[in-house]
């Protein structure tokens, strides 16, 4: 199952399941109009997110003016913080180790179909692109950066979740 873009909401399981992929904690959707509504009805709330292994406020300087702009990576404290007394944190999974292999097929990908690019994607791009790649690989590859997939729900699933491994 495939879900594009930052909000979504769908059915997993007769169950309701909201949907939030975020590089940056400003972006998680921890208020009531969002996570909470989309985890109603005994639904669960799925964050998906790369996080770091301490509590910032603020990216890199690089990162935040070419890549994501206002960003930061949450850590575990602040994630746990921002549900607290929203949702019962029902499972919190790392993919961290498995990631790096991920960028590294996004760089074969990139590399394989630069020829047939728009003309907007320049030298000056793939220089940036094959740096930001590069720098996340390292961050994943020390375990400095992660990446996790939380599941949430408003009052807790009675009985427990029982994740699929």
């Amino acid at each position: 199952m495939r879900v594009a873009g930052t909000a979504k909401t769908f059915t997993l399981l007769g169950r309701p399941v909201g949907f939030t992929s975020s590089s940056s904690m400003r972006s998680v959707p921890f208020s009531r109009s969002s996570g909470e509504d989309s985890a109603t009805g005994g639904g669960l709330f799925l964050l998906h997110t790369i996080g770091s292994n301490v509590s910032v406020t603020h990216t890199d300087p690089w990162i935040g003016r070419y890549v994501f702009p206002n960003s930061h990576l949450p850590s575990a404290a602040q994630i746990a913080g921002a549900s607290e007394g929203r949702f019962v944190i029902e499972d919190w999974h790392a993919f961290g180790p498995d990631y790096d292999r991920t960028l590294q097929a996004w760089r074969r990908n990139i590399e394989a179909a630069w020829p047939h690019l728009p003309s907007r994607y320049d030298e000056r791009f793939r220089r940036m692109w094959r740096y930001y790649l590069a720098a996340a690989m390292a961050t994943f590859r020390t375990r400095r950066s992660q990446l996790w997939q939380v599941v949430l729900s408003p009052r807790g699933v009675p009985r427990g979740y029982q994740p699929q491994r």
